[in-house]
């Protein structure tokens, strides 16, 4: 049995895995990654748990991909917030946060390729690893960033004819993949001193790993080795590659919500490319991700999403050419 405890000892959830009793703290405990353990919502709309409101000055004067761009990275950065419109608020085309204003075409790439970096660790939390208790897995396909993808497969649980699918459009991703499976000590200042000669998301490898490693170990992903297949290409296209069998698990995480995934689009094309990618996903496939707005899915299988999906009307603001504040 797994313990899922607050700072003060106390325990806040139970499953039946075997790794070691993990201690949340306060802001763990309040995140939504845990209430998506706890409670297993399968479809989580971040705008009905946010008390925060982000205020901004629009500019109807902007071209609609670049009004969408606009938005998109401020749902990137400030993702727990509401927006809303105001004439006091930070114009649109602005982030106070990091790289500049939004004013042309090619700002706009300056700033979606500014977020193209390397994520050796994953910033979000691993707790919704643990939701699925069903059995394991024959097929896993996944992102190829950080660690995450071996603690879903670890704690769902796999066999040995499971196979591993791993995308990612980032080559520096593999390079440190295949070091991991084929070169690594499995000491941490290995695996920093090999990452750090890529451009990293993040240079705190040290503190994010001392996290992670909680939930995943080197023995955990040298055992999955010759499992694992690598593919340097979007997850998207998933269906192009591979024939999926038995019971299927997909995490494809933030691909649509990634501030470059809306540069150069409406927020309609956005939309639609997510709903085609729906449609690719096996009916009874395990699905994990988000949408490319608001929206956060968890083991909900791929006909609900599919459903879910077509349910949503033309009025929805997802739905509409204009890059619609909501």
């Amino acid at each position: 049995m797994t313990r899922f405890l607050n700072d003060k000892g106390e325990v806040l959830h139970t499953t039946g895995h075997d790794t070691p009793d993990i201690i949340l703290n306060k802001k763990s405990v309040a995140s939504p990654n845990f209430y998506f353990l706890k409670e297993k919502p399968k479809i989580y709309d971040r705008r009905k748990h946010v008390h925060e409101t982000y205020l901004v000055k629009d500019d109807l004067n902007l071209a609609l991909d670049l009004r969408h761009f606009s938005l998109a990275r401020i749902r990137n950065l400030e993702p727990w917030v509401n927006i809303e419109t105001s004439d006091y608020g930070i114009p649109i085309q602005q982030s106070y946060m990091k790289d500049g204003t939004v004013t042309h075409l090619g700002k706009a790439e300056d700033i979606a390729n500014s977020f193209k970096v390397t994520f050796a660790l994953n910033r979000e939390r691993y707790l919704n690893t643990f939701i699925d208790e069903s059995g394991p897995l024959d097929t896993f396909v996944g992102v190829g960033s950080g660690l995450k993808a071996f603690a879903f497969i670890k704690n769902i649980g796999w066999h040995n004819k499971s196979m591993f699918y791993l995308f990612d459009t980032d080559p520096a991703i593999f390079s440190i993949k295949r070091f991991m499976l084929h070169d690594w000590t499995g000491k941490p200042e290995h695996f920093f001193e090999y990452c750090r000669q890529f451009k990293l998301d993040s240079d705190d490898l040290e503190n994010m790993w001392k996290d992670q490693v909680r939930f995943i170990t080197p023995e955990d992903i040298w055992s999955m080795k010759s499992r694992i297949v690598l593919n340097h290409g979007s997850i998207t296209d998933f269906n192009k590659y591979y024939s999926l069998f038995g019971k299927t698990v997909i995490w494809w995480d933030g691909t649509f919500k990634y501030t470059p995934n809306h540069y150069r689009k409406t927020q309609q094309q956005v939309w639609n490319e997510f709903k085609d990618f729906v449609a690719k996903l096996p009916d009874d496939a395990h699905c994990y991700g988000t949408d490319p707005f608001y929206e956060f899915y968890n083991n909900i299988s791929g006909k609900e999403l599919k459903d879910h999906v077509e349910s949503i009307q033309e009025s929805d603001p997802r739905n509409t050419d204009g890059a619609t504040i909501y």
